[in-house]
């Protein structure tokens, strides 16, 4: 914030290139969230077993606010890869609950 308040944006921009990279945010990975009806949910879990599954690194779950259930983060290194195995999930069974946003915004 102090660099951006000096306007020094190729400060700014230096460190937030770096601790993107070091946590796995964009553009260095892709993000997917995924929601569902409760922070226990086994479709949750099972949602973060896929996730890990084709390389994504889950964070979560995390309480919806104001709403019943959770959502969780995926830090995908090929979201349309992980989309897939959610989609073949969410068809399923333990998945019919469950919702997710490629590049949530």
């Amino acid at each position: 914030l102090q660099a951006i308040a000096r306007a020094d944006y190729g400060f700014f921009l230096r460190h937030e290139v770096a601790s993107r990279r070091e946590l796995g945010y964009p553009p260095f990975s892709e993000l997917i969230s995924i929601r569902g009806p409760a922070i226990d949910s086994e479709a949750l879990a099972a949602a973060a077993a896929v996730c890990k599954s084709t390389g994504a690194q889950v964070v979560g779950p995390a309480p919806r606010a104001g709403r019943d259930g959770a959502t969780l983060v995926a830090k995908c290194p090929n979201a349309q890869r992980t989309a897939a195995a959610l989609r073949d999930l969410a068809s399923s069974a333990d998945g019919r609950t469950l919702s997710f946003d490629v590049d949530p915004r």
